[in-house]
Formats: C-alpha cells, structure tokens, sequence
C-alpha cells in the first residue's frame, strides 16, 4: 500500500528510542513489516522555547486567516502545519 504524508509530525524509533521528526509532506509505502517514507524535506528540531513556538503558531493562524490570494492560503496553511507539528514535537520531548 502506498499512502501520500502530510505536512506534520513523525515519530520514529531509533536505539530504542522514539525520535519526533517534522516532515513536509512525501510518500510512504506499508509493505508487510517495513515501512518506507520518502518525503519532500525534513525540518530539524532545533532549540526553540515553548512560548517562542506558540507565538509562531498563532502567527501562522493569523496569516491563514488574513490571507488574501489561494496562493498566499496555500502558503500559510503549509507554515501553520509546520508551527503545530514543531509544538506537538516540543510536547512529545518534554
């Protein structure tokens, strides 16, 4: 089965250790046992405080909200998914 991902959140088990990654949208294929993703691009979690993420999130809402062209929509929506994945990832961390 193959299946298309989503701007968001992934998590992935790496030494026994489950590792959240943000991911921009991609491909995965479910065959039996092995999943494979191939994604678009991959942003790093970098050292980011709690409320500068939730300042970035409600940012990024407005701007969907203030949007004027489907072009700028479009643009929006894919930084509002990008600011909710990284503070769904900050709340997996902590």
């Amino acid at each position: 089965m193959i299946t298309a991902l989503d701007t968001g959140l992934l998590r992935i088990k790496l030494d026994e250790k489950w590792t959240p990654i943000i991911l921009c949208g991609g491909l995965a294929e479910i065959d039996r046992n092995r999943v494979t993703v191939l994604v678009n691009d991959v942003e790093e979690l970098i050292n980011i405080e709690l409320n500068e993420a939730t300042k970035e999130l409600e940012k990024a809402a407005v701007a969907v909200e203030e949007a004027e062209t489907s072009k700028a929509r479009l643009d929006a929506s894919v930084e509002l998914k990008k600011a909710t994945a990284r503070l769904e990832a900050m709340n997996y961390l902590s």
